[in-house]
C-alpha cells in the first residue's frame, strides 16, 4: 500500500535547494556530516556518521582532531589528516537527500485503536486531540476487516503483529477478541505466524483477562508512573481519586502469568528517571521503560516553539551517561542476562548494533510503511499518534487493499539541520509525529539528548575488543549482520 505524507503539513518540507549537503573546497574535517569527535570520562573516539563507525583515539589525538574540525588553519588540517591516515580513518560523506528513495518495506504491523474511551484521566494524555464523528468503540466487524486486510495485503513472509491501543483497549473486549480470533484462524489456515501486543492502564487486568492474555501469548505493556502519590497525581480515575492501589494489585496478578510484561512510566518535568525505574522494579517489573511526556498536537499548536524532545530535557543526559556506563560494565563482566533483559528496551543497545554492522537507518521507524494504525471508525493513519488528525488520514480500512501492498514511500521529509547532523544515519530525522505534527523547526538543543546518546554508544563501541564483540553476538544482544534490504 503506497503511503505518502499528506500535503496540508508543509512545515517540515525542505526547500528543493536544501535537498543535498554541498561540500566546498574546505577540508572534510570541518564537515560534521563526515567527522565528529566524542569524549567522555573514559576516553575519546572519532565517529564517522556516513559509515556508522567509531574508532577510539587518545586524548591528544582527540584534541588535535577537534581543533581541526573548528579551525581552517592549513597546518592544523595537514597534521590532522596525517593522523587520520595513520589511524586508517577516511572521513567520507554521501549526500543525504530529503526525498531519498528507500528499499521496499512491507506492511507487517497493525495498530488497532479499539476505543476512544478511558477510565482514567491522565494529565498528559493526547486523547483530547481526537476530533471524530465516528464511533467511540471499534465494532468487532471493523476489527475483523482490519485483520483481513493485513493478511491479504501485508508481508507474506514475516510474522504479522497486531497491537491494541486506546483510550483503554480493555474497555472494548468484544473487538479485541474478534481481532485475535480472526488472526489466529487465518494464521492456522495459511501457515502464518502472528503475535499480539497491548498497552493498558492496568485497571481491567482481572483474573480472567490475565488468563486470556497469557493463553494468547500477548506482549503486555502497563502504563504505571511509579508508586503511590506520583502515579495517583498523574493517573487519577475519571471519577476522581488515585488509581495506584488498583493498578499495582493488577500488575502483581499479571506478572505471575506474564513475568516479562513491561512497566512503562511517563515522566513529567522534575521527576527522577532512576527513582521511577526503581519504583517499578520494586513492584515486580523486570522490564521497565521510562520516558518523558511529549506535548500533544493541540498543546504544540497553541504554544508555537514548544520544546520537543523524544527523550526529555537536557538533564536526562545524565541518565544516558549512567546507562552507557552500566552497559559497558555489563559487557566487561560478560553479564549476558542483564544485557538481554535490556535488549528490546534500550535504544543505546540498538545503536551499538548499528555501529557493530556499520548499518544506516534510512527511516526513523515504520510509520506509514511497515505499520499503520486503524481508528475505531476504520480510518487508517501512519501510527497511533496521528489518529484523530484528519489531515493525516491515509485511507479507510474498507478500501486499503485497493492499492498494491508493499510499495514503500520515500522517507519522511528531513529538516534542514538533519542533513549535516552527526546522528543523521542513526536517528534518520526523528519521530515522524513529533516532526510533522508538533513542529518541524528545532532549536539547537532539541536534539542534544539523542546526539549525546549516539556519542556515548560510539564511545562504548570504540572500546570493545574483538572478544567483547563476539560475546555480544553469541549472547544474542547484537544480532548477525542483517540483510541490506531490511530497513528497521
Amino acid at each position: 500500500m503506497p503511503i505518502s505524507p499528506p500535503t496540508p503539513k508543509p512545515r517540515h518540507d525542505l526547500d528543493p535547494g536544501c535537498n543535498a549537503v554541498t561540500y566546498g573546497a574546505e577540508s572534510p574535517l570541518r564537515d560534521p556530516a563526515r567527522f565528529h569527535v566524542a569524549t567522555d570520562s573514559r576516553g575519546s573516539c572519532v565517529l564517522l556518521p556516513d559509515q556508522v563507525k567509531a574508532v577510539a583515539v587518545g586524548a591528544e589525538q582527540a584534541r588535535l582532531l577537534a581543533a581541526a574540525a573548528a579551525d581552517p588553519d592549513e597546518g592544523l588540517q595537514a597534521r590532522a589528516g596525517e593522523l587520520l591516515t595513520t589511524l586508517g580513518i577516511s572521513p567520507t560523506a554521501e549526500p543525504l537527500e530529503a526525498a531519498r528513495p528507500a528499499p521496499p518495506s512491507l506492511l507487517r504491523t497493525l495498530l488497532l485503536v479499539l476505543t476512544r474511551r478511558c477510565n482514567l484521566r491522565c494529565v498528559y494524555c493526547y486523547e483530547h486531540d481526537w476530533v471524530s464523528d465516528g464511533p467511540a468503540d471499534m465494532p468487532p466487524a471493523t476489527a475483523r476487516a482490519a485483520v483481513d486486510q493485513l493478511f491479504d495485503h501485508g508481508d507474506r513472509w514475516a510474522p504479522l503483529t497486531f497491537y491494541f491501543f486506546g483510550g483503554e483497549p480493555l474497555l472494548n473486549r468484544p473487538a479485541l477478541r474478534a481481532a485475535v480470533g480472526r488472526a489466529e484462524r487465518r494464521a492456522a489456515l495459511e501457515d502464518k505466524r502472528v503475535q499480539f501486543g497491548i498497552t493498558t492502564n492496568g485497571v481491567g487486568l482481572d483474573a480472567g483477562t490475565v488468563e486470556y492474555l497469557g493463553a494468547h501469548e500477548f506482549h503486555v505493556t502497563v502504563s504505571i508512573d511509579g508508586s503511590g502519590a506520583r502515579h495517583d497525581a498523574q493517573r487519577p480515575f475519571a471519577t476522581g481519586g488515585g488509581s495506584f492501589t488498583v493498578v499495582a494489585a493488577a500488575c502483581e496478578r499479571l506478572l505471575r502469568t506474564l513475568p516479562d510484561a513491561i512497566g512503562r512510566a511517563t515522566l513529567l518535568p522534575g521527576a527522577d528517571p532512576s527513582q521511577v525505574r526503581r519504583e517499578l522494579e520494586e513492584i515486580g517489573f523486570r522490564r521497565v521503560v521510562v520516558k518523558p511526556a511529549t506535548p500533544s498536537s493541540r498543546d504544540a499548536r497553541s504554544r508555537p516553539g514548544t520544546h520537543i524532545d523524544e527523550r526529555g530535557e537536557r538533564t536526562d543526559i545524565a541518565a544516558l551517561e549512567d546507562e552507557a556506563r552500566a552497559i559497558e560494565a555489563a559487557v566487561r563482566r560478560r553479564d549476558g542476562e542483564t544485557l538481554r533483559s535490556r535488549r528490546d528496551l534500550s535504544r543505546m543497545l540498538s545503536l551499538l548494533e548499528l555501529l557493530a554492522h556499520g548499518r544506516r537507518r534510512i527511516a526513523h521507524c515504520g510509520a506509514g510503511s511497515a505499520l499503520v494504525a486503524v481508528d475505531p471508525g476504520g480510518g487508517v493513519y501512519p501510527c497511533q499518534r496521528f489518529v484523530g488528525d484528519s489531515a493525516w488520514q491515509l485511507d479507510d480500512i474498507a478500501t486499503m487493499g485497493a492499492s498494491p501492498a508493499g510499495e514503500h514511500p520515500p522517507p519522511w521529509p528531513l529538516r534542514a539541520q538533519c542533513l549535516s547532523c552527526p546522528a543523521r544515519f542513526t536517528c534518520a530525522g526523528g519521530c515522524p509525529h513529533q516532526v510533522s505534527v508538533l513542529g518541524g523547526d528545532l532549536r539547537s538543543d532539541d536534539c542534544a539528548p539523542h546526539i549525546r546518546e549516539v556519542e556515548l554508544a560510539a564511545l562504548v563501541s570504540s572500546r570493545l575488543e574483538p572478544e567483547a564483540r563476539a560475546f555480544l553476538r553469541d549472547e544474542g544482544v547484537v544480532g548477525e549482520r542483517p540483510c541490506p534490504l531490511d530497513l528497521f
